[in-house]
């Protein structure tokens, strides 16, 4: 887990152009959060992985437009192995929640609007591995 508390104060040049005088470094989340489990035993092995950003600023309002802030988002994934000898399968799930990438835009005196938005998807493969050593 980190916690990261960050703060731009801009240079008077910068204050005709920006919107934000004084904001959070842009790119940087507050929170994040990384968790790993894994376990092994013959030749199987499993492995979860938990990643989690909380919401970042992603581009910096400029000419009284507000910031547009990323929001905050979990990814799980799950990777499967069983060794043979020397051959390997390997199974791995990507992205299982499967979160809204998703933009958002505070403007003054309305509601937050979405900017933009998409899913990537889940992602399952497959694969083998052969070692000659």
């Amino acid at each position: 887990y980190t916690y990261v508390d960050s703060k731009v104060t801009l240079a008077q040049e910068a204050r005709a152009v920006q919107t934000s005088q004084s904001r959070a470094l842009a790119g940087q989340s507050n929170n994040l959060f990384n968790l790993i489990g894994e376990t092994s035993f013959g030749g199987f092995q499993a492995r979860v992985l938990l990643n989690y950003f909380g919401d970042r600023i992603s581009d910096v309002g400029a000419n009284g437009a507000p910031d547009i802030v990323e929001e905050g988002r979990e990814t799980l994934d799950v990777v499967l192995i069983q060794r043979f000898n020397r051959l390997a399968l390997r199974l791995t799930f990507e992205n299982l929640t499967d979160p809204d990438f998703l933009w958002t835009q505070s403007l003054e005196g309305r509601a937050t609007e979405d900017q933009r938005v998409f899913k990537l998807g889940r992602t399952i493969s497959l694969s083998f591995g052969y070692s000659f050593f």
